[in-house]
């Protein structure tokens, strides 16, 4: 649609400055509030959320894809992303597959977190034998890509980044928190550290953690190791699923939908709203354990 705007004249330049210095008058006395919001544009956006919100595969936003070739700094990735910018910028996840693995093992959370107002990117490494040390600086430059080249890069809010990484990734992806403070939250899937992250290092890492793992998962039991090792200030939960083994997580399931998607929302979108369904966790049959130190 084309505007008509009237040509300015010389007496509107004139109150375009009156305007201005009364502004910055009002602003000087305090009677103009000139905050700036630093939060991203997803908090608190939408109706309060009910259970059946987050329990779902399939959230209120539209979204498209946008294919990334492989530049040599990581493999070959999809980025997943709400068509509409109304809510943006969105905060953006890179998630990294385990050992032999592709990102099509985790393109089903791209497409639930983007449809949940979620700028998501699945990536291939540039080789799928990697060690979890071997993977983080990959993961590092995935971010960097997200948020500085990508097609998308306006759309994301580079300010709220998190990681999900499974196994081998999952490892990388600690890593990524220890060596990236300022990291908003994680999602670690049969994390696999080897270690990758010392002891003495996962005391440091400050940023919220969930960790999820297969009740009889035969392939990783350093779950409960990086969860006990993380400091008790950081926001943290273990969640066993009952009777998963090592690649329950990569299967799409509203089940796990309902706890990944309210810890990014509280931890990446600001939006408190979601924590109800972090804290606390009420019995569920999905779950054979679970464990967590964030409060309600």
């Amino acid at each position: 649609m084309k505007m008509w705007m009237k040509p300015r004249t010389r007496h509107a330049g004139r109150a375009v400055r009156s305007r201005a210095l009364a502004a910055a008058t009002l602003a000087a006395a305090g009677l103009l509030s000139t905050t700036v919001a630093t939060t991203p544009a997803t908090a608190a956006a939408g109706p309060d959320p009910t259970l059946n919100d987050v329990k779902t595969l399939t959230g209120p936003y539209q979204t498209s894809t946008a294919t990334v070739q492989n530049s040599g700094q990581f493999g070959a990735a999809t980025i997943y992303y709400p068509t509409s910018t109304t809510d943006g910028p969105y905060p953006g996840v890179v998630l990294a597959p385990g050992l032999t693995s592709s990102q099509s093992v985790l393109s089903w959370y791209g497409k639930t977190l983007a449809s949940q107002g979620f700028v998501a990117m699945t990536i291939n490494f540039t080789s799928t034998m990697l060690y979890p040390t071997q993977r983080q600086p990959q993961i590092d430059k995935a971010l960097t890509y997200l948020t500085q080249t990508s097609t998308v890069k306006s759309r994301v809010n580079a300010n709220t980044l998190g990681v999900l990484g499974h196994s081998f990734g999952g490892g990388g992806s600690l890593l990524e928190e220890f060596n990236k403070p300022s990291l908003k939250a994680a999602i670690l899937l049969d994390p696999v550290n080897q270690p990758a992250v010392q002891s003495s290092q996962l005391s440091q890492v400050a940023i919220p953690t969930m960790i999820i793992t297969g009740q009889n998962d035969t392939l990783s039991s350093e779950s409960p190791t990086v969860y006990n090792g993380l400091p008790s200030s950081t926001p943290k939960q273990l969640l066993d699923i009952a009777g998963g083994n090592h690649g329950t997580v990569l299967t799409a399931n509203a089940n796990i939908a309902r706890y990944v998607v309210p810890w990014l929302k509280v931890y990446l979108s600001g939006d408190s709203r979601y924590q109800q369904f972090n804290c606390p966790i009420t019995s569920d049959s999905y779950l054979s354990s679970h464990q967590g130190n964030c409060s309600s």
